[in-house]
């Protein structure tokens, strides 16, 4: 499942958006007001639906933008509101950074998400402009 999920983010890369998104807080605060629900009416829900357990507090400032949502809370927002969560950039952004974070998922499959990555891009060269090599390797005597 892990495969999959990484496929799909990284193909979700590959599509940029047409016109500049509008700020997911402010899509959420347009889409709760759609619906006539308060913030605690939009966090019930959230954790009605999902792992996610966000606050009403938590729902409005993520509306404002005074906090990034983690991926588990922002994709149970956006199931509660119906969006689909990869329609949503911050959500692939979010993906993206927890494939490439070792604190989450190991440094050996962060290695293994950034060579994929560098495949499914075909990037040849480092920031300096010279060729890289095919895949980055942990250094000899690193731990686990």
């Amino acid at each position: 499942m892990r495969g999959r999920h990484h496929a799909d983010s990284i193909a979700a890369l590959r599509t940029p958006p047409d016109d500049p998104p509008e700020p997911i807080g402010a899509v959420i605060r347009r889409l709760r007001i759609d619906r006539g629900w308060s913030q605690e009416a939009l966090a019930f829900e959230v954790r009605s639906q999902s792992g996610a357990s966000p606050t009403a507090g938590a729902i409005g400032q993520i509306e404002r933008g005074v906090t990034r949502p983690r991926p588990e809370t922002l994709e149970g927002i956006t199931r509660a509101l119906d969006l689909a969560a990869t329609e949503v950039p911050e959500y692939r952004l979010a993906i993206v950074r927890r494939l490439f974070d070792e604190r989450a998922v190991g440094l050996d499959q962060a290695i293994a998400n950034l060579n994929a990555f560098e495949q499914a891009f075909d990037y040849p060269l480092d920031s300096a402009g010279r060729e890289r090599s095919a895949t980055i390797r942990r250094p000899r005597g690193s731990g686990a």
